[in-house]
């Protein structure tokens, strides 16, 4: 009986033993695991933190690259708003002088987000400077920026792009739009005319014929451009902001190019509670 006892006791603490191996081993194992987990953790918020820095100085980089003040005319105004989304987009927008009567004014939509529309955007404002000369139409630098931007551009990239010549003493504006949101003309009557242009978006079509088309301007009348950012903001409902409001907001305010344009991005922002999906960048063009 005692031998019995004896060799039961043997094997319970052999037993026990080997349980006790087994859930060590299965410790360390847990353990190593655990350890190997929380480096990779680590790993993954260094690169996390890495990555939002390059973003911070792409979107840096893109801030520098638009205009901080515009060029004004006599009898004109213009302002802009440029109001990013969370991630680096492609937006652009440019005014410049090309002589004491005439500015040159451009607004732009790099397809896609993140770091390569940043760049792409980049190379658009570079482009831009070049071609955007006093002597050159709206067509013409349309049709020099296309043939660039087509030889340049990886497949499924694009531009749409919206370009005009002001002249402050006739009060012409002479433009092209390559595939971009209409320009909205609001005349002092109330009355809207679209901007739609004719051309095909920069970077596909290498050999489209872009043309000018021209409009008279008068006094009181509003010039709108914008991405489509502005239009496509959604509220909670998913319902987006769109051209309608877009007009009103602007029709509601009688002061300024910079009060209108400061009161419609509020009205963006208050619509979507400043969750942009996108870029949201705005013109505003005032004959006074």
């Amino acid at each position: 009986m005692f031998r019995r006892l004896g060799s039961l006791v043997i094997v319970v603490v052999v037993v026990t033993s080997a349980i006790l191996l087994i859930v060590d081993q299965y410790h360390q194992k847990l353990q190593e695991r655990n350890e190997l987990l929380q480096q990779t953790v680590e790993k993954g918020t260094i690169a996390l933190q890495q990555q939002e820095e390059e973003l911070k100085r792409a979107r840096e980089i893109q801030q520098m690259l638009l205009p901080s003040v515009l060029p004004q005319l006599a009898g004109v105004q213009i302002s802009g708003a440029w109001q990013p989304a969370r991630e680096v987009g492609g937006d652009y927008f440019d005014v410049i002088a090309l002589d004491e009567k005439r500015l040159g004014i451009c607004i732009g939509d790099v397809a896609g987000k993140g770091i390569t529309a940043a760049l792409l955007m980049a190379n658009l404002q570079a482009s831009f400077r070049a071609f955007a000369t006093a002597e050159a139409s709206p067509q013409a630098v349309c049709t020099k920026l296309n043939k660039f931007l087509s030889a340049n551009l990886a497949s499924g990239k694009f531009v749409t792009f919206f370009y005009a010549v002001l002249d402050s003493d006739q009060r012409t504006l002479i433009y092209e739009n390559a595939g971009h949101c209409p320009g909205l003309l609001i005349r002092g009557n109330g009355a809207t005319e679209r901007l739609c242009g004719s051309g095909a978006v920069l970077g596909v079509l290498p050999d489209w014929i872009y043309q000018d088309s021209a409009v008279q301007l008068e006094r009181g009348d509003k010039l709108l451009l914008s991405t489509d950012g502005v239009t496509e903001a959604e509220n909670s409902r998913l319902e987006e902001f769109g051209e309608q409001r877009l007009l009103e907001a602007a029709r509601a305010c009688n002061g300024s190019s910079l009060d209108t344009q400061r009161a419609v991005m509020q009205q963006v922002t208050k619509y979507c509670g400043g969750n942009f999906r996108d870029d949201a960048t705005l013109l505003v063009l005032r004959v006074s």
